[in-house]
């Protein structure tokens, strides 16, 4: 879901390590009441900029290019 900038909307229970929250990729909440409220309050920019989180997570954490160039950078190349 994040691939296409769907933010995520989870109890705590999926956010163990706080990554969600941490990087305002979506919404936590302990109750239904809770995220009723948070939706009728979301609107069209607020959720623009939770989509546009989930864009660039994904882009810079989980993208087999940039972790590929990641990884050759940190490689130390040793010539025989």
């Amino acid at each position: 879901a994040m691939c296409t900038g769907t933010p995520i909307l989870s109890t705590s229970n999926v956010n163990p390590d706080g990554i969600i929250s941490e990087f305002k990729l979506g919404f936590i909440y302990d109750s239904p009441l809770v995220l009723k409220n948070f939706l009728a309050g979301l609107d069209e920019p607020a959720y623009r900029k939770l989509s546009q989180n989930c864009l660039d997570y994904v882009g810079e954490n989980h993208d087999h290019l940039v972790l590929g160039k990641k990884l050759l950078s940190n490689l130390e190349v040793q010539e025989d």
